[in-house]
Parts: structure tokens; C-alpha cells; sequence
């Protein structure tokens, strides 16, 4: 997945203050007395979330069990749905059939068979469709496992840092997906995009995996590009990813960051992975990854504790947001 360029939104708030002074005669002098003017507070943005439409696909297809898991993981998070776009489906379902026939790429060659456009946005509006932004994830059987499963596409996708970082971007709207079932299509495509963009609001701040979720997996799943350094296997040698997400326009600040499996006092090494540090995050500045340096163990109960700045003009009078946050998860069996 390369096409993970995420620009945060600013705002701009020119604020303009006047003042009004009064004299007197030369033989006497009136003075009013003035009330001080206190500056308007900025206050916190309101959320702006769109409600889920029932999509087309069949209830049995692996499309819809997509579709589900997507829009549960986003619930989860705090975040608005996804609904079908029947052009981003035409996308999605085109692209995996240039993937199945020239090799896995987000870009298409002209003259290649298969040939539809040269990104995913191109794509999106070739079927017809209309978008201020578009990416796109990609999963073949070598990366994902279980091949014709919506449901676990998409969990391939949010158990590693970049795809999951694709799928929780706020201001997405549309979605359209071709699950790859084998034969002359095994790759899976999925296309994300907003014309109208979602908002959160202002104070958000999303964590997962969430406090109380079970069957949290035990390490981060392979993906390309690799947000590792070379040495490192992802199976053998991480832990499961855990994603802090502050207001789309934001910025981002996490100190003291500790996981801890629960009964023990020594926390686990981590990788920190934020807009700063990895250039394949450039620009979610409201974003930071935590990776534990070993796996997770299965069926096991862990702590995780931070504490978090969040700064921005949504955010509300004081423009700031600090606080601590704790959160508890449970591994699930580790298969």
C-alpha cells in the first residue's frame, strides 16, 4: 500500500480586535466608564458524521462481511461509516483484475491489459465517480492467509500500521471492495475516499486496540511497504500495533508511553512510529503508532498507559487538551 498520503486539514482564524478612545473640552472633562470586552472562546468543533446506508451487496457475499468489519473496527474508534459507492466497487473490482493479470502495483501502465486509470483517483472517476481523495489498500494470499474472506481482509489490514492508518483516516465517506475468491482473482482491492469530508470533533481522541477489547492479536501483520527495519520479522519479533488518534486537524503529542502485561512491573520495549519519525505518515499529525519489540502472549491481559497533548484551534478556548489516559485489552489465542 503506498498511496497512504495523508494531509491534515489547518484552519485559519483571523481574529480582529478594536479599541475606541474619547477626549474632552478644555474647560471640562466627561469620562465614561468602559466595560472590558473578553475575546470570544473558540468552541470545541462539533462533530460531523454521516449515518450508514445499507449497502447492495449481497448478505452472504464476502463484499458485505467487509463491509461489516470495516464499519465495526471505525464504530469502534469512534468514527463515522463507510457507505458503498458503486463507482469505487467499479474501481476496486477493475484494479484487482489489472493486479490478477500484471502484477500486484496501486499504479496501472497504459497499454497493460486491464488498464483503467493511473491511481486510484483516476480509477474512482473513471467509473464515474467523484472525489477529493482516494487511496487504496491491496491484500493477496500471500499476505492476507485466508483467501475469500472479507472479514479476515480487513483484519489483515487493521492488525498492521499502515493499512489501519488508511482505514481510520476521519474524513473518509465512500468505499467500494472486490474480495479476491481465487481462480483468475485472488488479489482484494479496497478504495477509500471523501468528496464531502466526515469531522470529528474537536476533543477526539481515539485508541485502539480499546479499552476492554478481547481477542486482540499478538503481533503486527506483515505489509509493504514495511514500517520495520529489515532485521526485523514482523511475526516473530513485534507485537500487536496500538494507534492513538487525536482530531484530524490536530497535532498530536504522546509521552510516557507504557504497555505492561497486567501481574507484571517491567514494561515492554517499544517502536514509536508518528508523522516525525516515518515518512509514510507524513502529514497525519494527529497520529502516533506504538509497536511492542516481541510478541504479545496469547490469552494475556495488558496495560497500556500515556499521557497525551492534543493542540488546535478545534480543540476549543485553551487550544489545548492534556491528559492521561489507561487503557486495558486481552490477547485472544494468537492462531
Amino acid at each position: 500500500m503506498k498511496n497512504l498520503k495523508l494531509s491534515a486539514l489547518t484552519l485559519a482564524v483571523a481574529v480582529v480586535l478594536t479599541a475606541c478612545g474619547g477626549g474632552g473640552g478644555s474647560s471640562s472633562t466627561s469620562t465614561t466608564p468602559t466595560t472590558p470586552v473578553t475575546p470570544p472562546s473558540n468552541p470545541v468543533q462539533a462533530a460531523s458524521l454521516q449515518s450508514a446506508v445499507t449497502p447492495t451487496y449481497s448478505t452472504t457475499s464476502e463484499e458485505y462481511g467487509f463491509y461489516q468489519a470495516l464499519n465495526a473496527f471505525r464504530t469502534s474508534q469512534g468514527l463515522g461509516p463507510l457507505n458503498q459507492d458503486p463507482a469505487y466497487d467499479k474501481a476496486a473490482a477493475a484494479h484487482a483484475n489489472y493486479v490478477n493479470i500484471n502484477g500486484t502495483s496501486h499504479g496501472e501502465a497504459p497499454g497493460l491489459s486491464g488498464y483503467t486509470g493511473g491511481n486510484p483517483m483516476a480509477r474512482v472517476m473513471f467509473q464515474g465517480g467523484n472525489a477529493n481523495y482516494v487511496g487504496e489498500d491491496i491484500g493477496i494470499p500471500a499476505t492476507i492467509g485466508a483467501k475469500g474472506s472479507g472479514a479476515s481482509v480487513l483484519s489483515a489490514f487493521v492488525d498492521s500500521v499502515y493499512h489501519r492508518a488508511q482505514l481510520m483516516y476521519q474524513p473518509l465517506t465512500s468505499f467500494g471492495v472486490a474480495i479476491g475468491m481465487g481462480g483468475s482473482q485472488t488479489a482484494s482491492v479496497v478504495d477509500v475516499g471523501y468528496f464531502n469530508p466526515q469531522k470529528n470533533a474537536g476533543d477526539y481522541l481515539g485508541v485502539y486496540p480499546y479499552d476492554g477489547q478481547t481477542g486482540v492479536g499478538t503481533y503486527t501483520h506483515p505489509e509493504s511497504p514495511n514500517p520495520f527495519p529489515s532485521n526485523i520479522d514482523p511475526l516473530t519479533q513485534t507485537g500487536y500495533p496500538i494507534s492513538i488518534a487525536s482530531e484530524n486537524s490536530t497535532k498530536l503529542s504522546v509521552t510516557n508511553f507504557t504497555i505492561t502485561q497486567v501481574g507484571t512491573t517491567t514494561p515492554l520495549g517499544t517502536m514509536m512510529f508518528t508523522a516525525s519519525t516515518d515518512n509514510n505518515l507524513a502529514g497525519a499529525n494527529n497520529l502516533a503508532f506504538f509497536v511492542p519489540t516481541q510478541n504479545l502472549l496469547p490469552n494475556t491481559t495488558y496495560n497500556i498507559k500515556f499521557h497525551y497533548s492534543i493542540t488546535g484551534i478545534v480543540t476549543g478556548s485553551t487550544g489545548t487538551i492534556s491528559s492521561d489516559r489507561n487503557i486495558t485489552f486481552t490477547t485472544g489465542s494468537g492462531v
